[in-house]
């Protein structure tokens, strides 16, 4: 190689970092915490099924409350069948440096009618989420109940 191309491949690679943006880790938080309440309000519109079908990735986990793991999209909706509301409040999220990963986490409420009245059952929970085609989806979902169980 001689000098005259190795001097342009230089020029060039400079060229190309200087071009990349930084990474805004405060925007991309507020994106992440963003998806997080819009994939509450389709919980709210549609049902917990249709709101995770939305915006889980295909090979996403599920680690719930009071069950076993439930691994992939199909499997956590058909899971998440059923007449109940499932809402929630994100308090925080965070991203990784090249904001391709982050996490939200919060608090539901599961609220189910019965025969006896109204059943409402509280917890936490925490989301890993990935940036795929430049939307945030959920990788794993995790939950666990606040509230004592019932005798």
């Amino acid at each position: 190689m001689t000098i005259a191309r190795f001097c342009l491949l230089i020029l060039i690679a400079g060229f190309v970092f200087a071009c990349v943006a930084p990474v805004n880790l405060q925007a991309e938080r507020e994106s992440l915490l963003a998806a997080d309440v819009r994939f509450d309000e389709l919980s709210g519109e549609s049902g917990p099924a249709s709101a995770f079908s939305k915006f889980l990735v295909s090979d996403a986990l599920s680690l719930p409350r009071n069950g076993p793991a439930v691994t992939g999209l199909e499997n956590i909706a058909k899971s998440l069948a059923g007449e109940y509301s499932l809402r929630w409040i994100p308090q925080d999220a965070v991203v990784s440096e090249r904001a391709d990963m982050g996490y939200t986490w919060g608090n539901w409420l599961l609220t189910v009618g019965t025969e006896s009245g109204v059943l409402e059952r509280r917890g936490k929970y925490l989301n890993v989420w990935v940036k795929r085609n430049g939307e945030w989806k959920v990788l794993v979902d995790i939950g666990n109940q606040a509230d004592p169980l019932p005798e």
